[in-house]
């Protein structure tokens, strides 16, 4: 499990989405006391030489405009593959 960025901890994780009419959101922007982050899975391939992990992760949390409109997000999952330096 991993806390969200905030300004008293500047080390976490930090979900920002655009919708559709191309507005802002993130969880930097509001409280997320009750949210969750989690890293599910972790798998290691390599590609031409180099280190790629495939990473699943689990989250439920509130995204805020700039006014602090939230929508509640709840058990989101998302799998992308990030290089490994």
């Amino acid at each position: 499990d991993y806390f969200y960025t905030s300004a008293f901890n500047p080390e976490g994780i930090t979900i920002e989405w655009t919708d559709e009419n191309g507005k802002k959101w993130s969880t930097l922007n509001g409280d997320q006391s009750g949210s969750v982050f989690t890293i599910t899975e972790v798998k290691k391939k390599y590609i031409s030489g180099v280190t790629v992990l495939d990473v699943r992760m689990g989250f439920t949390c509130a995204v805020y405009d700039v006014n602090g409109t939230s929508i509640s997000i709840t058990s989101a999952e998302y799998y992308g593959a990030f290089k490994n330096n």
